[in-house]
């Protein structure tokens, strides 16, 4: 939670930055908040073994801004804020190897799942009219990803702290009534690892004054990852769900 606060605030920060007079003609904003139904899923296949972790139904909340501007030397920017902390607790079947643990036939294990993240995603309009826009660029995921398990006695874990670059893209279709499909995808697959993050939505924009509008959208994301051979664990994760929002554009 402190780790969320923290993001926000900085997110806030640019947001308050922007939106001064001197910025006010060259750049297009956008802030939004969603929350998300999320359903979270990690698997892995020990000696032949597999076991599961799930937790479904669970709100998350979203924060995200995209500034766009007209200096076409300089990317676009989107950025996003999402709360990926869960836990859950199955019984092993067979065996698993998580970090150097191995956790025997009908141990009770939990799993702390901490995967919370901030996307700083530059990109260009590549394709921009009445009808259609598309864009390209690289998302970087910036966090302290970590799932850990617990018998209650001992412990282990698999973590990554870092960034990743992701190539990106993103587009969206605008339709009569102020309606418009919206999607983007940040993703790559080589030999035995696999990731994307992907998302469409529907949006409706309820009402422009004095170029100040605001929408409000429902999709569905879902985030993916697998990796074999993970110090001898094949391991797969999912996070998907459906989800709705509000955005003020500027």
């Amino acid at each position: 939670m402190k780790y969320m606060l923290k993001k926000s605030a900085i997110l806030a920060a640019i947001l308050f930055a922007s939106t001064t007079p001197a910025h006010a003609d060259l750049l297009n904003l956008s802030v939004g908040l969603n929350s998300w139904n999320n359903n979270m899923k990690v698997g892995g296949t020990y000696e032949g073994y597999y076991n599961s972790f799930k937790n479904e139904h669970d709100f998350k909340p979203v924060i995200w801004a995209k500034i766009e501007h007209k200096v076409p030397i300089l990317p676009n920017f989107k950025l996003r804020y999402t709360d990926l902390e869960h836990d859950a607790k199955t019984k092993i079947t067979g065996s698993v190897k998580i970090d150097d643990k191995i956790y025997t036939d009908q141990t009770d294990i939990k799993i702390d799942s901490k995967l919370s993240h901030f996307d700083v995603t530059p990109y260009y309009n590549v394709l921009n009219n009445d009808f259609l826009s598309l864009g390209l660029g690289i998302n970087l995921k910036i966090g302290d990803f970590k799932i850990e398990a617990t018998d209650g006695i001992t412990s282990a874990k698999i973590d990554y702290k870092g960034v990743a670059p992701l190539p990106y893209a993103c587009s969206e279709i605008k339709l009569p009534f102020d309606i418009s499909i919206k999607g983007d995808v940040a993703g790559f697959a080589i030999s035995d690892y696999a990731f994307y993050d992907a998302e469409i939505a529907l949006a409706w924009e309820m009402f422009d004054v004095a170029d100040v509008g605001a929408s409000v959208e429902a999709g569905y994301r879902k985030i993916y990852a697998s990796a074999d051979d993970v110090k001898d664990l094949d391991l797969t994760y999912k996070s998907d769900g459906f989800f709705a929002g509000i955005s003020v554009n500027y």
